[in-house]
């Protein structure tokens, strides 16, 4: 990744920006929790409404469907983009470290191709 010189600056850079990644997947999976609550209290007001033999036709209007698929996608969206990029990130450490891509890719259960095709993406 860079000169042997360089090695212990890209290296710190790697885990301040791993930590702040970290954060983001927090947040995000907050926001997953979040929504997921939200479609638990609206699958439970569906049943309700359907065990007591109501119209289909009355709960969609309570429940608005439209926004929570909404939510609930955008959520899943930025909670993959989150552990994406921390996942990234953590490669990188690895290999700034001296693990070998390989060797990466076999902890993770991945090839050695997308562990390079992750690290350029930082680099994109």
């Amino acid at each position: 990744m860079g000169s042997v010189k360089d090695q212990p600056r890209q290296l710190e850079h790697l885990r301040v920006s791993y930590l702040a990644a970290l954060d983001q997947f927090d947040r995000c999976a907050q926001e997953m929790r979040a929504a997921l609550d939200e479609a638990s209290d609206a699958s439970d007001a569906v049943r309700a409404h359907v065990e007591a033999g109501r119209p289909a036709r009355d709960v969609t209007r309570r429940i608005a469907p439209d926004q929570l698929r909404t939510r609930l996608s955008a959520a899943a969206v930025e909670l993959e983009r989150a552990r994406h990029r921390g996942q990234t990130l953590w490669f990188a450490m690895l290999v700034e470290e001296g693990l070998t891509k390989a060797e990466v890719g076999r902890a993770f259960g991945i090839s050695r191709s997308l562990v390079s095709r992750m690290l350029n993406e930082l680099r994109a």
